[in-house]
Order: structure tokens, then C-alpha cells, then sequence
């Protein structure tokens, strides 16, 4: 599988960020579950941007593959779907670094994620 997008609804279709860009986002990142097809396959969910949208930056090792690689795909104002495999999200190890503190979470080995992301800002440019 790799990396799979699927478009909920389309963007600007000509402002894309690059790896030097913050973007400011809405998402949800849960486990791939098979028998939740009405709900894009969203299963367990492992973290969210409740509240406010956040801004994060593109930068190498900023953040999860599926995340660095599959937003540069996404226009301006785009809401998808992205559908990753585990060496493109947290690993086999369960663990994710975040502004300090390690985070430990129950992440069964070999299981495919689904990110749920909505692309509002690029820098200071708003859809």
C-alpha cells in the first residue's frame, strides 16, 4: 500500500506545501480497520487536533512519514483521507515523540493507519 489519498473535497488545485512550509491543519490519526469501510476504515483513534487547528511544520523528522509525504500532495483548502503502512506511520514500536516527553501508546505491530486531514493554512495563506 505505501501511501493512498483519497479526496473528500477538492483544494485550491495550485498551492501546495514543501518540506520548508508550516501548515495548519485539522486531523484525526486512528488504526486502519477493515470493517469500518462506511467510516473510511477509521478504527481506534490515536490522536486528534481537538480545539483549534494546529500548525506544524514540514521539515524532515518533524513528524510521521504518511503525514511528511502525504500532505505536500494536498492543495490548499483539500480534505482527504490518507492511508499509510507502518513504517510510514509510528513503527512497530508504539512510541511517538512529541514537543518533549515520550508518549507511549497501544499500537499493535504491522497495522496501517488512517489520517483524516483537512489543509486550511500554508505559512500565513488561508483556503
Amino acid at each position: 500500500m505505501g501511501l493512498e489519498r483519497k479526496v473528500l473535497s477538492s483544494g485550491n488545485g495550485v498551492d501546495f506545501p514543501t518540506s520548508q512550509d508550516k501548515v495548519t491543519v485539522r486531523y484525526t490519526l486512528g488504526l486502519y480497520d477493515s470493517s469500518k469501510a462506511d467510516n473510511n476504515f477509521m478504527g481506534d483513534v490515536i490522536m486528534a487536533s481537538y480545539g483549534p487547528p494546529q500548525t506544524i511544520p514540514l521539515e524532515p523528522g518533524s513528524n510521521i512519514r504518511g503525514f511528511l509525504e502525504g500532505v505536500p500532495q494536498m492543495s490548499l483548502g483539500e480534505h482527504a483521507i490518507l492511508t499509510f503502512t507502518p513504517d510510514m506511520g509510528l513503527g512497530e514500536q508504539g512510541v511517538y515523540r512529541r514537543d518533549g516527553p515520550l508518549v507511549t501508546m497501544n499500537i499493535p505491530a504491522h497495522t496501517n493507519y488512517v489520517l483524516d486531514i483537512e489543509l486550511l493554512a500554508i505559512n500565513d495563506k488561508k483556503a
